[in-house]
């Protein structure tokens, strides 16, 4: 199993928006400007669309924009546990 196997990127996202929200940060500029794009950089985009499949089935991320996808998987949860 390579390093990557184990990283839920989404997840991950989700825990430092949350942590950021809870502590008064924007977090969504910082998902914006800095996680989204750290993330994508430096997760393969396989992992990402693996990651982004078992957080929604029903996406199709082959031809995706997975930072897009990212953000609003992130949004999304953020939004259902109250954190508009």
């Amino acid at each position: 199993m390579s390093e990557h196997d184990a990283v839920d990127p989404v997840g991950e996202l989700v825990q430092l928006a949350r942590a950021a929200a809870e502590a008064g940060v924007d977090w969504r500029s910082r998902l914006r400007e800095v996680w989204l794009p750290a993330t994508v950089a430096h997760t393969p985009r396989a992992a990402l669309a693996a990651a982004l499949s078992e957080w929604d089935p029903h996406l199709a991320v082959l031809d995706a924009d997975l930072a897009a996808e990212l953000e609003s998987a992130v949004l999304a949860f953020m939004a259902e546990e109250g954190y508009d």
